[in-house]
């Protein structure tokens, strides 16, 4: 069929019709748009896309002459939920296409199509697939106006054959200057060029309209017609071409609603929290003696009392992408179209000045609301946590799109969960398989030393006030772990729990076991790059219960004077270690380098990064080296019971996996973590005979 054809058989009888506000898109399809945006560095134009993408939800918007440049930042013209992919002009100003994909659909850009000719003919090429569905090829082009229509057999053509060749459905948009609804040279090259390859140009309405014109220059092209459900012209006002869609016959699995599971602090009062808490007889605490019954019964109390002040609630996440945008600026846009179709009807170039007058009008009313709404957000809100909030909305940073998940969620929870638990495992037998393999001697665990007692590291019991401090050490915003109980809720508590708190802690100690209701960590996974459906492609963040971490900084405190004091620290151990940061590493490995540099000695560095290094660490290996820098039989036990017994779930969206057993690492997110880390590795500093070697948590690095 040709350019101007009209495919009947694939419409309805609103398909060819110009849409009133909203597309009557159907949501099982997928829906893509095209908009001539004229500029999308301009904020007002932006805001207009962002309130048409909350009211429409387009799968894919194409858009040509985005006006992009290197200098601008996709974090600046984002839109929730989406990704985008560009094609900017380089040289010159004006022109460029990009694509915002919804993030639940994977999007690969074909690089080797993707290009601006010296015709200066835009293509930018993407493969766009929903979950298992087949995926088509998406192409957003652009003919700027002095542009010939050689282009587009002498540089479209070819791509456009290259682009069969990977045997997809096309779908191409674009704003093509060449005006359909006239018989002239530019429109008779399209004509040409679909006929020849049986191409199907699907739009039939004008898609700029101004007061001298009318006429179709954006287009929606595909090479199969049965793939078109609907189309249709959508009247937008943000510049003067108006937007074109089509819905296609892929039928979208629904995604799951994007949920958090957290407590509701909405009607959180501390006051009455704090009477609650008055009301709980924490004495009887006193009488138990196991320190798992002893937690069992302050969590059973606590737990009742903060769930009838903030209860946990399973909550739907919504984003409102223009929350300045009022009633009196939509009823504008309202009066704004309504003089837009009157100066159509009549062509009255008073009515043309009208409409225009009234879009010049929305525009600025739409920066200065912007403006206003942030200047109120930041100096009228005594909420601190909003302010803040506002302000990284307005600072460009890189987006952390919450991904939507549309098969069986427990499932994949499930693998993600067993995946995290077994990767120090594998990481081990990968490691002594290639020493095997390599005919390398594979080290036996350290011998046992014998450390007089005198010089031997116990724990003593702790006071209410030195846990008092160690719990306002803690910030306060870090997020809870699976109790829902962060640590700003325990500051407020403190006047009543402290007490109870302290007797757990010195109980913990002094019997040696650490609380079996502690070792329980949630797991969030968090998209490193690729697809976020793959377990390996994501890193693992590990919540930990609140209350359980005042416990580790007490040890951590303990252990790390009795290490001070005994130098059982190696010289050349840096980082999570007082006055040894890793930046005075860096300086110091900087000036010996320099030194060598001097004196013209060959210098080289050796950076050794340890994969999965908290993961893959050996229980049996790290008790043996503590036993050997002194720890006592008692404190051993205690740091058994630490390492032993964990378990994990991942929690994604609002679904928890089952619980997994670990048997290697340690916590990562623990405050004991770094520092057992660094005592498993500090050996690796007495291999090297010649060079000397510095290390630091994940990174050694060999000074030869």
């Amino acid at each position: 069929m040709n350019a101007s054809g009209q495919n009947k058989h694939t419409t309805t009888s609103k398909n060819s019709s110009i849409a009133a506000n909203k597309c009557g898109l159907q949501k099982s399809k997928i829906n893509i748009a095209h908009l001539n945006i004229c500029s999308l560095k301009k904020r007002e134009h932006l805001i207009q896309i962002r309130l048409l993408m909350q009211e429409n939800k387009f799968d894919v918007l194409a858009v040509s002459e985005s006006w992009l440049t290197s200098s601008v930042r996709n974090e600046e013209v984002k839109i929730f939920g989406y990704s985008l992919s560009r094609l900017d002009r380089r040289g010159r100003s004006g022109g460029g296409v990009c694509a915002y994909i919804k993030s639940s659909l994977k999007k690969k850009v074909l690089r080797d199509l993707t290009e601006i000719s010296e015709s200066r003919f835009h293509q930018l090429w993407l493969q766009i697939q929903h979950k298992k569905l087949k995926s088509f090829l998406l192409c957003v082009c652009y003919r700027p106006p002095d542009s010939p229509v050689s282009c587009f057999t002498n540089n479209f053509m070819d791509n456009y054959i290259k682009a069969l060749t990977f045997g997809k459905d096309i779908i191409i948009a674009g704003d093509l200057n060449c005006d359909l609804l006239k018989t002239a040279q530019e429109a008779k090259a399209l004509n040409d060029f679909c006929h020849c390859l049986n191409l199907t140009q699907l739009i039939d309405k004008p898609t700029r309209v101004t007061s001298r014109s009318s006429t179709l220059i954006d287009v929606m092209m595909t090479s199969n017609k049965d793939l078109i459900a609907e189309i249709g012209v959508l009247e937008t006002y943000i510049s003067d071409h108006f937007l074109v869609y089509c819905s296609l016959k892929l039928k979208l699995i629904k995604p799951h609603p994007i949920c958090i599971t957290a407590r509701s602090y909405k009607h959180y009062d501390r006051n009455q929290f704090l009477c609650d808490l008055a009301c709980i007889p924490w004495h009887e605490n006193l009488f138990v003696e196991n320190v798992n019954d002893k937690l069992s019964h302050f969590d059973s109390n606590f737990q009742n009392a903060l769930a009838r002040n903030a209860p946990i609630k399973t909550m739907k996440i919504r984003h409102r992408q223009v929350p300045f945008v009022d009633n009196e600026i939509k009823e504008l846009m309202k009066n704004r179209k309504r003089l837009h179709k009157f100066a159509r009807l009549t062509r009255m170039p008073s009515d043309w000045e009208k409409y225009r007058a009234l879009r010049d009008k929305v525009k600025c009313k739409l920066r200065q609301a912007e403006k206003d709404y942030v200047h109120n957000e930041i100096y009228n809100n005594p909420n601190i946590a909003s302010m803040w909030k506002v302000i990284r909305n307005c600072v460009p940073r890189k987006e952390t799109t919450k991904p939507s998940y549309s098969g069986d969620v427990k499932k994949l929870a499930n693998e993600f969960n067993t995946f995290f638990t077994s990767v120090g495992i594998n990481t081990s037998a990968t490691a002594l398989a290639l020493l095997t393999e390599h005919g390398l001697p594979i080290l036996n665990p350290p011998t046992s030393t014998e450390i007089p007692e005198i010089d031997q590291f116990y724990f003593h019991s702790v006071s209410c006030s030195e846990i008092s401090r160690v719990v306002m050490s803690f910030s306060s915003n870090k997020a809870p772990g699976f109790d829902k109980v962060s640590m700003a809720v325990i500051k407020d508590a403190l006047p009543y729990i402290l007490p109870t708190l302290t007797q757990i802690v010195n109980c913990s100690l002094e019997t040696g076991v650490f609380p079996t209701a502690w070792k329980k960590a949630e797991v969030i996974p968090l998209l490193k790059e690729g697809d976020y459906e793959i377990p390996n492609n994501n890193r693992p963040v590990s919540l930990l219960v609140a209350a359980s971490k005042i416990c580790e900084r007490v040890v951590l405190k303990q252990l790390t004077e009795y290490m001070t004091k005994k130098k059982k620290f190696t010289k050349h151990q840096s980082g999570n270690r007082k006055l040894h940061s890793t930046e005075t590493l860096n300086i110091f490995i900087s000036d010996l380098i320099l030194q060598s540099m001097d004196r013209r000695e060959v210098t080289a560095l050796l950076l050794l990064d340890l994969s999965k290094a908290f993961d893959s660490l050996d229980h049996f290996i790290l008790l043996r080296k503590l036993s050997n820098i002194g720890i006592s039989k008692p404190a051993l036990f205690w740091f058994k019971s630490y390492l032993t017994g964990r378990c994990q779930s991942v929690r994604i969206a609002s679904v928890l996996s089952d619980e997994c057993e670990i048997t290697r690492g340690v916590p990562q997110g623990s405050i004991l973590g770094p520092v057992l880390f660094n005592i498993y590795i500090s050996t690796t500093c007495l291999v090297y005979q010649r060079s000397p070697i510095w290390s630091r948590t994940w990174m050694t690095q060999k000074y030869i």
